[in-house]
């Protein structure tokens, strides 16, 4: 099942051309929950350690998901 929350680091991961597999050998997450149209969802503890590596503040895109603004 497809996560917002997930689909909004993949499309970040995808506009800003930043390389998964360096991301995915860093974090220790598979790529495949690290692409656009990704049908994976992150766990938890993956959304927040990746959220600090990419310097993005979660509660921000959780309110724009709870917002609709996304």
């Amino acid at each position: 099942m497809q996560n917002k929350a997930t689909q909004y680091v993949a499309d970040y991961i995808a506009r800003n051309q930043l390389p998964v597999k360096v991301i995915s050998d860093n974090l220790q997450i598979p790529p495949s929950k690290l692409v656009p149209g990704t049908m994976e969802s992150l766990e938890a503890d993956d959304f927040l350690r990746l959220c600090c590596y990419l310097n993005l503040r979660p509660e921000r895109i959780i309110e724009e998901l709870k917002l609709g603004t996304l």
